[in-house]
């Protein structure tokens, strides 16, 4: 392939790039709504009601495209999003239920990578060229999807806001600047993906550069990426090291 992206590391979103788990948890999420309306029903209390940003679905069930539509997101904001007339301090409430329910359901399911990860990775890793994750999820959602992929010894390091208390921009630029990167790329799926990038490539000034890769069989969609990634598969072919 002629016009090969040189570079010496790749940064990988998680949601959409890697994997797609949200069927497994919008089941499992359901199921928690249901106890938590159950309970406040017995009490007398308003029901949590749900809402569906971009339409869609019906009554009080969560759907795995609600969430592809969300992930990516930090999690206070996708609650804030599907449950935007539920007062902030139940939301913050059921912010530590979510990430129970989440990495038990990941560890119980183990839903698989998008087909042709592995071998991704290992051709990159042959090539020298590095992998990173950044991710806007909890602490441990990485380790969890490590330990059910079996992935882990693929990627040099991982950041995400459980880490730092930062969200993606700031945790791309600090991957960057750690592993003294000067010409690397994010990969991620939905534009604030790609708005990060862009933010942390500013960040970093004559520090180095951070391009970003569309991977288009995600999640959304995204204005002026620097690649297009139509599979995962494609990428061993669209780089070469720096």
């Amino acid at each position: 392939m002629k016009n090969r992206l040189k570079t010496d590391g790749i940064i990988w979103d998680v949601d959409g790039t890697l994997w797609d788990c949200t069927p497994a948890v919008a089941e499992a999420w359901d199921q928690v709504m249901a106890g938590e309306n159950s309970r406040l029903a017995g009490s007398g209390r308003p029901l949590l009601k749900l809402h569906h940003p971009a339409g869609g679905g019906s009554g009080e069930h969560v759907t795995a495209d609600d969430l592809r539509r969300e992930f990516g997101r930090p999690l206070d904001v996708i609650l804030n999003d599907l449950y935007p007339d539920t007062p902030a301090e139940e939301r913050n409430r059921l912010l530590p239920l979510w990430f129970d329910i989440e990495n038990r359901t990941l560890s119980e399911k183990r839903p698989r990578p998008f087909e042709g990860l592995e071998d991704v990775l290992k051709k990159l890793k042959k090539k020298g060229i590095p992998s990173f994750v950044v991710s806007n999820c909890q602490a441990g959602y990485i380790e969890t999807f490590f330990d059910v992929t079996g992935l882990g010894p693929y990627f040099e390091d991982h950041l995400c806001p459980g880490d730092t208390s930062l969200l993606k921009a700031d945790n791309t630029r600090i991957m960057a600047e750690r592993h003294h990167l000067k010409h690397a790329f994010y990969i991620g799926d939905i534009q604030a993906d790609c708005d990060a990038a862009r933010q942390a490539d500013s960040a970093l000034g004559t520090g180095g550069h951070i391009g970003f890769i569309w991977a288009s069989y995600g999640f959304g969609t995204v204005d002026h990426p620097d690649a297009v990634l139509r599979q995962v598969t494609d990428l061993p072919d669209m780089t070469e090291s720096l």
